[in-house]
């Protein structure tokens, strides 16, 4: 059976989707867990639940039904629990053998932007107080300009190495900003002068995801990677027709998958922290350019790990476009069309009212449809879902 959705706004899809996640909280307030997309680390229901907590905010601001703002409620309380921070350090993210149990900085950042949403829309101190205590919980270095992870336990593991991760816990903090709390400006204003040194680029503009620390082999990898991937000057565009992808660089191609997700936090960061120098340099120009580029159209609709099926892209590029690179409403509207139309045809199910096609990992697909609330109200009415026929 099929269901049409062309003419569905945004804000239709967001409501419906998020109405259809309010049968699915359970008892204790939290939503189903995943297992991190194509990682497959279980996980315990904390980033699912906060992610939701941002999504049915949205949709009682879209609808003003009061059904939204309790289920939000039930996740603001369900982050004080004691147990979510087990050891009174850092949020328990997931159970994987041999790995970190608070997902690096990552996993904090996901809970610390939902403790903000909270402490704004319910001011509740409550939740700012635990907010603030995270944030201080992981170290900052000044000279690096980097955090340190802390595991549950209290343990450190040094940096996180990951820009995403670090760009994310950033723009999460930046969300705590208003509360007047100086370790967090001046953390943020010391992360952003040290960013250039950590935000390489591939010669085309897409934003390298490997170590941040490694210097030498970044450089060596950004040289030789783009000659041996689809849309350089050695591997034409032409290949993608015949759907030859399989002997696409790794590296390059996880990069592909990550960039909006970058972009996405580095857009947050910039709503927050409009002054400063690096919104004017040309990397993230140059960086922002490719997110508009036909190679990374045609690129990250071919990339089937880290992109469409994972890290949501059709969410993630309207906002990150408008903010970095400027841009009208209607012009915010026209995106989000493109790009969320692109999301749902190859992930979504109006049958189940979720983001379950083609992705390993259908609870954090479906929970990240929260990235389209950074999207004014106006914004999301203004822009409808393109004629794609229909969507099994």
């Amino acid at each position: 059976m099929t269901v049409a959705w062309s003419g569905a706004s945004c804000a239709d899809l967001l409501v419906r989707v998020t109405e259809a996640a309010l049968g699915r909280q359970l008892p204790d307030g939290s939503m189903t867990a995943g297992h991190n997309g194509p990682y497959r680390d279980p996980e315990t229901p904390l980033r699912n639940s906060s992610h939701w907590l941002h999504a049915f905010l949205k949709a009682y601001s879209l609808t003003g039904e009061r059904r939204f703002e309790h289920a939000a409620h039930r996740i603001a309380r369900l982050l004080l629990r004691p147990e979510m921070r087990p050891g009174g350090y850092t949020f328990h993210y997931r159970t994987a053998p041999g790995k970190d149990r608070c997902s690096g900085l990552i996993g904090q950042a996901w809970t610390l932007e939902s403790l903000a949403l909270a402490w704004s829309h319910f001011q509740s101190d409550e939740h700012l107080a635990l907010a603030l205590d995270c944030f201080r919980s992981l170290p900052f270095d000044q000279q690096y300009g980097l955090w340190q992870v802390r595991d549950i336990d209290g343990s450190l593991h040094g940096f996180d190495k990951t820009l995403n991760h670090q760009l994310w816990f950033a723009a999460a903090a930046s969300r705590l900003l208003s509360s007047g709390a100086p370790e967090l400006s001046d953390a943020l204003e010391i992360f952003l002068d040290r960013l250039p040194q950590y935000f390489a680029l591939f010669p085309n503009g897409l934003i390298y995801h490997d170590s941040i620390l490694q210097t030498e082999s970044r450089r060596r990898r950004i040289v030789t990677a783009p000659t041996r991937v689809v849309g350089s000057r050695l591997f034409p565009r032409s290949v993608l027709q015949l759907g030859l992808v399989a002997n696409v660089d790794s590296l390059y191609m996880k990069s592909v998958g990550y960039h909006a997700f970058c972009t996405y936090a580095l857009a947050t960061l910039k709503l927050r922290l409009p002054a400063h120098a690096f919104w004017q340099s040309a990397s993230l120009f140059k960086a922002v350019d490719y997110l508009r580029s036909s190679d990374y159209w045609s690129l990250i609709n071919v990339e089937s790990r880290y992109g469409f099926p994972y890290n949501a892209p059709g969410f993630e590029v309207p906002f990150s476009v408008i903010t970095l690179g400027g841009g009208t409403d209607i012009e915010a509207a026209q995106l989000a069309s493109l790009w969320v139309t692109a999301q749902a045809r190859r992930t979504f199910n109006a049958m189940s009212m979720r983001f379950d096609r083609g992705t390993p990992d259908p609870e954090t697909l479906t929970a990240r449809i929260y990235e389209m609330t950074a999207l004014s109200n106006e914004i999301l009415r203004a822009a409808v879902l393109e004629d794609s026929g229909s969507i099994e």
